[in-house]
């Protein structure tokens, strides 16, 4: 009614009126669809109540800008679209929220009463326009401005209520820009009570990427010490996030038991910290007691592909690097729900490594939709230096080209049977392009990969054939040999210090199964901070690299890879997550 109103004022005479507020309506019909559908986008398995919040906050700011804009131009048009939308934003997750919420039996006479609330605002404010428009005499532009306060009010008064919710929403709407999130087995997670959410942690983002997956809100443990910074702690105090110390860490048990008890879930990363070096590392003992202490089930989940994201430690460093990709594919997988009576640590372990087999798998698969993804990776064009021998012989990757397509003669530096294995998988060779694309992937996705230097020195036919030379024509380095090692060379690498030595575990069956790398400096530290990334342990053979599955029958212990099981010389892992060498 009030741009009705406007567009006689601002129209001479009758003539054009009328198309003037259609148009303006139009827009808000469009605006008001724009926004539904963005609601419905963003509110898929979940109601995100959060975005009332930023509706009403919106409309608000809209209502604002329309009394100081001229309604004869493109900015007025905007803002009448605007109008329409965040208008939707906040009436449509209201609407789902009150249908969620009310119970099966009473959810009609819910409904009834929220349209007959509508309706009785409606008459309101057509009241309020006719006192307004007829007793004072206000301009229609008068009347925006007295519709800003109260509309400024509510969002104030939405905001204030909904604090979390709000900025719930924002993330979330973030995370659907910078993120392509993949939720498997959501049906596994319960729709009420509580649960300790038992998740694997690579990044800063992990919190917000768990709850913008999960229907319900998820409460977290955290380290007390986190919550040092102000940031933190308003974070903390914001989401309720519990936090455990070791000074207060029956005190924190108990209101994380209560909490449990009350029907929260709330999320543990049990390696007990961001892991630094890509790799699972081993889970400690707390979400166990939790759910035996409150009765409640662990629900293992697996955050696969968030190694590479600037949130991770990829390339060395935190936050300070260029996203791989935008948007960044994330995937999300929960498993079935464990009995809190018939669990330990490591078979929660086993769990969660074996959600993330399956999403591993998934991805390799996905590579090989493409029948010429690996053969096109090696004979791709480039003039990058391969290989150099001992004599300072070099080989470039267009020579390799040439040689492979049998344009060139062998070379001399370049052993034959390397040509052989190359010309194997190009050929065809499905079981060898499975593993030797596998171990590019899992190599990738350690802190290994970051470092400029890898030696390689003889550790049996096996464990040299997954590296070579599959290092240079598949993985981008440059093998120098020299004497019995071989020293795998990237100058794109972050880490130019220390030089790392590599041993481990490989199989034909599985190929890389797990990698022990010892440093030429004392310890390897993350950048950025003080802490440890041990990837090295003497008499052990390394950790297992990521898309395994474990498990332990008597005293036999088994991997599980892409598509064989098979027994290993070891009796599991270590209390740091390095294989044991039998």
């Amino acid at each position: 009614m009030v741009l009705v109103k406007l567009s006689g004022e601002v129209v001479s005479g009758k003539v054009g009126m009328g198309t003037l507020y259609g148009y303006w309506f139009l827009l808000l019909g469009v605006g008001t669809m724009l926004g539904s559908l963005f609601s419905a986008y963003l509110n898929r398995g979940r109601v995100e109540i959060g975005l009332s919040a930023i509706g009403a906050l919106g409309m608000a700011i809209v209502f604002l800008c329309l009394v100081i804009s001229e309604p004869l131009n493109l900015v007025f048009d905007g803002l009448c679209l605007f109008l329409g939308f965040f208008g939707a934003l906040f009436f449509v997750p209201l609407n789902g929220y009150l249908q969620d919420r009310a119970a099966e039996n009473e959810r009609g006479r819910v409904l009834a009463a929220s349209n007959l609330l509508t309706q009785l605002s409606g008459i309101l404010m057509v009241l309020v326009h006719a006192f307004l428009s007829n007793v004072l005499g206000l301009s229609a532009k008068g009347e925006l401005l007295v519709i800003f306060f109260p509309a400024l009010l509510i969002g104030v008064i939405t905001l204030k209520f909904l604090l979390e919710d709000f900025f719930r929403a924002l993330f979330h709407i973030l995370l659907k820009i910078f993120y392509r999130i993949k939720i498997e087995g959501m049906e596994n997670f319960p729709t009420s009570g509580g649960c300790v959410v038992v998740s694997n942690h690579l990044s800063y983002a992990d919190p917000v990427l768990i709850g913008a997956a999960f229907p319900r809100k998820i409460r977290y443990l955290a380290y007390a010490g986190l919550a040092g910074s102000r940031i933190m702690d308003f974070v903390f105090r914001l989401t309720k996030t519990l936090t455990v110390s070791s000074e207060k860490s029956l005190e924190s048990i108990r209101k994380s038991v209560k909490s449990l008890k009350k029907g929260t879930p709330l999320c543990v990363f049990a390696e007990g910290g961001i892991s630094r070096a890509g790799n699972l590392l081993p889970f400690m003992r707390g979400p166990v007691l939790l759910a035996k202490k409150a009765n409640v089930p662990l629900i293992p989940v697996h955050l696969d592909g968030v190694w590479g994201s600037v949130f991770s430690m990829d390339r060395g460093k935190f936050f300070r690097k260029r996203p791989r990709k935008i948007p960044y594919p994330i995937t999300v997988r929960v498993g079935c729900p464990i009995a809190n009576r018939q669990t330990d640590p490591d078979a929660c372990l086993y769990e969660v490594m074996k959600l993330g087999r399956v999403s591993f798998y998934e991805r390799v698969f996905k590579k090989f939709k493409n029948q010429n993804f690996l053969r096109n990776q090696i004979l791709r064009t480039g003039n990058d230096l391969l290989f150099v021998d001992e004599k300072g012989r070099r080989l470039k990757r267009s020579e390799f080209v040439d040689i492979i397509q049998g344009k060139k003669r062998m070379s001399t530096e370049f052993p034959q049977k390397w040509i052989d294995q190359v010309q194997e998988v190009i050929d065809g060779d499905s079981k060898m392009k499975e593993i030797h694309l596998s171990n590019w992937m899992r190599i990738r996705e350690t802190h290994i990969w970051d470092h400029e230097k890898l030696i390689l020195k003889d550790g049996g036919q096996e464990w040299m054939n997954q590296f070579l030379p599959w290092a240079s024509v598949l993985w981008g380095r440059t093998i120098y040999k020299k004497d019995n090692s071989y020293i795998l060379v990237s100058n794109a690498a972050p880490l130019k210090k220390p030089v790392l030595t590599l041993s481990g575990l490989a199989s034909a069956n599985n190929g890389l199964i797990s990698v022990n790398a010892s440093s030429d400096e004392a310890e390897t530290k993350s950048g950025g901070d003080d802490s440890i990334i041990k990837i090295f342990k003497e008499d052990t053979l390394g950790r297992l690299l990521i898309g395994y599955g474990c498990r332990r029958e008597e005293d036999n212990f088994y991997i599980q890879g892409l598509r064989a099981e098979e027994r290993i010389n070891s009796s599991g892992f270590d209390e740091e997550g390095f294989i044991v060498a039998d």
